[in-house]
């Protein structure tokens, strides 16, 4: 854990470290050699290998563990262990997509005793055909796949020797942390990509997206006090991300399914994209346009709709007469708060602040259901915050109250007390504390304190 009393250790856009460029060109082989492999296991699971479905993707995994045994004596060999996946005994450093990839991998091959799978010789599409039907059998029981005779590729049994040093527990905030990370640094990059008129990978972010929805139903407080960090309000990725991570908090207090939360994150992601397109200190209307110009460009398909009609709509306010010249798309109204509140906290306003101002401006400049909707979802004092109370104490809120009239006395982690000594933290349910009470937001950077450090205590 970092330490509590000093700035943030986690430095969440930097997911890998800086490789030289061999050593980055066989981290993305390991990684397309992952997903190679884990795409055929699962078209095995779909079809009979003698379906031509197979030519491809055989050929390419074939492929690619040929030209990692080109460089490395020979041996194109995937490890799963317990701390990661591992190419040749090197560590590959995963995205959220191969996360997911080699879980999958790992598990089945751990239940069929299997720890390494390796390209022992050169290989062509029909050894890798002979291993996806042993595969097969052994899932249906037929036949033990250590045993399979599969010519070139070698397999061994599950690998448990790992040193303490090398274990690695992937927890429910470990995985939080790091499906922030990837969106923030995914968006980074589709952001350049898009800069240098290529087009954007959508594909990559519906997945970093889909990663997030799924962690925030374990650590939800744990990411919304990742959006607070002042380091995150640098740079348009972070901006983005942050809209994506409140947009879904505020769709899942309205109870949508996996599918409308990742159409809803996707919005959020696109929806200020032209900002990166445009020179600095543009109005809203030339952002807006740059985003509906590259999001067209990008596909007018179906599902890309509603992105378009979002990076449109969501600088839109209120008549004075508490209407709207249209009907905005319901996404338009929540992103519209999110984009609002997270570009009022970039600069020196607390949380609270920004909370306070978006209310004051319901009915005139945001729609007042869904500013009402985004302080309940969020709080009066967002989870994740760093709140000083009336005692003297200074508190991370942990979880907000659902009851409305308890809004401003949520569940909070106490990591300083009224002399100034720092302790782990113990939790006070407030809305029972009749003691105690806030009194405000107070600013982490400003006070030496790492809310994200408390969460993970």
């Amino acid at each position: 854990m970092a330490d509590p009393r000093g700035p943030s250790g986690i430095e969440l856009d930097r997911v890998a470290p800086d490789l030289d460029p061999a050593a980055a060109e066989a981290d993305a082989d390991a990684r397309e050699y992952l997903t190679r492999l884990f795409v055929c296991v699962k078209l095995a699971m779909q079809f009979d290998v003698q379906n031509d479905v197979f030519h491809g993707p055989c050929q390419r995994l074939a492929e690619i563990a040929n030209k990692i045994r080109g460089r490395s004596d020979g041996l194109a060999a995937l490890q799963f262990l317990a701390n990661g996946i591992h190419c040749n005994r090197q560590l590959i450093k995963i995205s959220a997509a191969t996360f997911e990839q080699g879980r999958y991998l790992h598990g089945l091959f751990a239940a069929l005793g299997v720890g390494e799978v390796a390209a022992a010789g050169e290989t062509g599409e029909k050894d890798w055909l002979g291993f996806l039907a042993a595969v097969k059998q052994a899932v249906a029981g037929a036949s033990e796949l250590l045993g399979a005779q599969l010519g070139a590729i070698r397999l061994r049994p599950v690998l448990t020797r790992v040193t303490p040093e090398e274990t690695v527990v992937v927890t429910e905030r470990f995985r939080a942390l790091r499906a922030y990370a990837v969106l923030a640094t995914t968006l980074r990059g589709e952001i350049a990509k898009l800069q240098t008129r290529k087009r954007s990978q959508v594909v990559r972010v519906k997945r970093s997206v889909q990663e997030l929805v799924t962690v925030l139903r374990d650590s939800e407080a744990l990411v919304l006090s990742l959006t607070l960090l002042r380091r995150h309000k640098q740079g348009l990725h972070y901006h983005l991300a942050n809209c994506v991570t409140l947009a879904l908090v505020v769709g899942r207090r309205l109870g949508l399914g996996r599918n409308e939360l990742s159409a809803l994150g996707l919005e959020a992601a696109y929806h200020d994209i032209g900002r990166s397109l445009t020179a600095e200190g543009a109005g809203d209307e030339d952002v807006a346009a740059a985003s509906i110009a590259r999001l067209v460009g990008i596909g007018v398909g179906r599902a890309a709709v509603g992105r378009i009609v979002v990076a449109s709509e969501v600088r839109r306010g209120v008549e004075p007469d508490g209407s709207y010249p249209f009907a905005p798309a319901a996404a338009s109204r929540l992103i519209a708060i999110a984009h609002a509140y997270d570009r009022l906290t970039a600069t020196a306003m607390r949380a609270d602040e920004a909370l306070r101002v978006i209310l004051a401006e319901a009915g005139r400049r945001y729609d007042p259901l869904a500013a009402r909707l985004f302080v309940n979802a969020i709080g009066v004092y967002p989870m994740g915050s760093l709140v000083a109370l009336a005692s003297g104490e200074v508190a991370v809120v942990m979880e907000t109250p659902r009851e409305p009239h308890l809004a401003s006395r949520p569940r909070v982690k106490i990591v300083r007390d009224a002399t100034g000594v720092m302790l782990d933290g113990y939790v006070v349910d407030l809305a029972e504390e009749s003691g105690r009470h806030i009194l405000g937001c107070l600013d982490e950077q400003t006070d030496s304190l790492n809310p994200p450090a408390f969460l993970l205590a």
